[in-house]
């Protein structure tokens, strides 16, 4: 479809900036699962107020410093783009944490990187701030639209009061599907595609047989607040990880104001959108190229922590891709093993439930107008079958047998066994 030409200065900005109709969902929407309400948002339309809530620098470095973690752990293969979506994995286990045993929920928190004392705090702001979201998504002007789901199997018994539970936790109301049909998965991944503008076909796989789906889907387009002139971008050099060089699409702004800084040996920049709540920062290394894992030491850049207003000559290469990942490895590796080791890990929600996977699938587009970006993150419980501790028997004694006809109850032979053994 073509695309049109974003223009700052007009006053019609309506459905004229987006390629594609944006899902906006209002926050009842969000909580029962339905549908999100297709319209053509204006997200070009500047102005938007910036959130009032002043950010915490010490939540704004916990998030940074978790995300680059999980990024140097995703990143297997550093000489291509990979992109994850932090917000679409703290949805779905702050979900999960609902129904979570103690040892799961401690769990949980380790790979949200929660210390025992911060915990239920941390917790409550992290749903406090997925509110926050939820209430920008509903409105009509929003660039960005966000839902979360809980899918349960309709077989299986569910703990007294959880459904109450999540939706005064979290907002969410759980909605009863058959797996035990085909149709239960399409209907997922046409759920999560309605509300990932199409970006994202499917998030679970035909055939597979989960009992338990925690789901967050989102989509996200807006212009830059200062966009970049198409006359402008030209062929350049860029200089990969192994030292090669490739000839990119770069773009390029000659002399504007933006925040920026430097910090170890790292510089950030901050790209605002024509909505104002919205911002992308930018890190790079100030000398040679570095590998994923080293920009943990850049977390406050990331966070845009110590960026200040200046004049800049920024050039930036176009750049899109998408990725797919199971980032259970990862997770268990970051704190939620133990919380998997439990036998009742979710027994919260109904026993015999074990988290088998948490898959995601994320879509992101930037170029001279601005972004455009989806994410679907599924966290899948599986029902392993109940089995009690067994009961230690043994025939260590004299004992009596008897063999006899079940259903008649007639007694072929019965005897007394004081000595095994043959005659």
């Amino acid at each position: 479809m073509k695309s049109t030409v974003c223009d700052r200065r007009s006053l019609i900005l309506a459905a004229a900036c987006l390629a594609t109709p944006l899902l906006v969902s209002a926050p009842a929407a969000l909580a029962s699962g339905a549908p999100a309400t297709e319209t053509a948002s204006p997200a070009c339309a500047a102005g938007q107020p910036v959130d009032s809530r002043p950010p915490s620098l010490g939540g704004a470095r916990r998030k940074s410093a978790l995300a680059l973690d999980w990024l140097g752990r995703i990143a297997r293969d550093p000489s291509v783009h990979t992109g994850f979506s932090p917000f679409g994995i703290s949805q779905v286990l702050t979900a999960l944490e609902i129904g979570a045993d103690p040892a799961m929920k401690a769990a949980i928190a380790n790979a949200l990187k929660f210390s025992r004392r911060q915990r239920g705090a941390a917790l409550q702001g992290l749903r406090a701030d997925a509110r926050l979201l939820a209430t920008i998504a509903g409105r009509p002007t929003a660039p960005f639209a966000s839902a979360d789901g809980l899918f349960i199997d309709q077989a299986l018994k569910l703990a007294p009061g959880v459904e109450d539970l999540v939706q005064s936790e979290a907002g969410i109301a759980m909605r009863k599907v058959d797996f035990a049909k085909a149709e239960a998965i399409e209907e997922i991944n046409r759920w999560a595609k309605e509300r990932t503008a199409g970006r994202i076909d499917s998030i679970l796989e035909p055939g597979s047989n989960p009992s338990l789906v925690a789901l967050n889907a989102f989509a996200f387009k807006d212009c830059w607040r200062i966009p970049f002139d198409p006359a402008q971008t030209s062929d350049a050099p860029f200089t990969r990880l192994d030292g090669s060089v490739i000839t990119v699409r770069m773009m390029a702004l000659q002399n504007e104001t933006l925040a920026h800084g430097q910090s170890g040996g790292f510089v950030g920049l901050e790209l605002p959108y024509a909505d104002d709540r919205f911002v992308m920062t930018l890190v790079t290394t100030a000398g040679a190229p570095a590998p994923p894992a080293d920009f943990g030491r850049a977390r406050d850049l990331l966070a845009g922590i110590g960026l200040k207003p200046g004049a800049v000559r920024l050039t930036l290469p176009k750049f899109d891709g998408d990725a797919e990942h199971d980032l259970l490895p990862l997770l268990a590796a970051g704190g939620l093993a133990p919380g998997l080791a439990s036998k009742t890990q979710l027994s919260g929600f109904a026993e015999g439930l074990t988290l088998s996977a948490v898959k995601q699938k994320i879509y992101i587009r930037a170029d001279e107008k601005g972004t455009e970006a989806a994410a679907a993150t599924a966290a899948i419980a599986t029902r392993s079958a109940i089995q009690a501790s067994p009961t230690p028997i043994s025939f260590d004694k004299p004992f009596v047998y008897a063999l006899r006809h079940r259903a008649t109850g007639t007694m072929l032979m019965v005897g007394y066994v004081g000595k095994p053994g043959s005659k």
